[in-house]
Formats: structure tokens, sequence, C-alpha cells
């Protein structure tokens, strides 16, 4: 448990230190999107990872979602996003249900547990519910991974709940 702890911890400190090491005034957007757009495929395919990593474990998505406006023609654009936000909800429902989800049920008050219970027996429009809602909020996605939420569901709501948002 000590190691996930670690982790859950390193991230924010490297984001921290490319920050403050002024990392982020030594990016150039006209030469990102000119390497994006000149990768092809495996640019898109970088991206979309990289989304749904970056967002999955908590960074805000806002970045991704203006690069792939800057970057993509619409269409393009949009199925990068919507494709990178299911991801990044599988992320971070994994990550939280293997960080945390058997301490989390042994501690729910019993308000939550009948909320977590009535979310298990409507999964889909739960999920889709909570993807209109918060749609790449990281603690969406870590709320339904610490839910008795079962995958299939959270995947085929994410696909459904992220279209009007991408």
């Amino acid at each position: 448990m000590r190691w996930r702890i670690g982790l859950l911890l390193l991230l924010p400190a490297v984001g921290l230190a490319f920050w403050a090491s002024g990392g982020l005034d030594r990016i150039d957007p006209e030469a990102l999107a000119a390497l994006l757009r000149g990768s092809g495929p495996w640019g898109a395919l970088g991206f979309v990872t990289s989304l749904a990593l970056a967002n999955g474990l908590g960074l805000p998505a806002v970045l991704f979602v203006l690069t792939a406006i800057a970057v993509w023609p619409p269409v393009q654009a949009f199925l990068l996003l919507w494709m990178g936000a299911v991801g990044a909800g599988v992320v971070g429902y994994v990550f939280a249900r293997s960080l945390g989800r058997s301490w989390v049920e042994a501690r729910l008050p019993l308000f939550l547990r009948n909320l977590d219970e009535r979310a298990a027996r409507n999964e889909l429009r739960t999920v889709v519910l909570v993807r209109l809602a918060f749609y790449l909020l990281g603690p969406s996605h870590w709320a339904l991974g610490l839910s008795s939420i079962r995958p299939a569901p959270l995947v085929l709501g994410s696909l459904i709940g992220f279209v009007p948002m991408s």
C-alpha cells in the first residue's frame, strides 16, 4: 500500500518540478502541432494515450482539448477526444479500483452505501449521467472506480456519455 501512496504523491511532484524548472516555457506550440500532424496515426495514438493516462490519473484535460481543437480538423479532433476521454475514464476507474476499492468499501457510511447500491442497479444510466455532468473531471473517474459499477457498463456508458461533450 505504501508504494501506491508514493506513486500517488510522485505524479504531482513531477508535474510541479517540470513547471518550476520552466519546462512549460520551452514548449513551442507550433512545433508541437507540426510534430503531431506530421506523425500521422502515431501522433494521434500518442495524443489519445497521453490524454487517457494524464487525465485518468488526475491531470486536467483542458490542455488536451485545446490542443486537439488547434491541431486537427473538427471531426478528427472530436474522434480523438472521444477515444481519449473513454480511455481516461477506464484508466481512472482501474486506478481507483486497484488503489482503494476495498479500503473505501469497508468504510462507506450508510448513506453512501445506499447510493452505491442504487448506482449498481442502474449502472449504464449512472455512468452516462456522470459523464454528461462531469465530463473529464478526474474525481468522477475515481468515484466510478470506487463504486460497485462493473467494467462493461462503465465502458458503454462512457462511450455514450462522452459523445455530446467531445
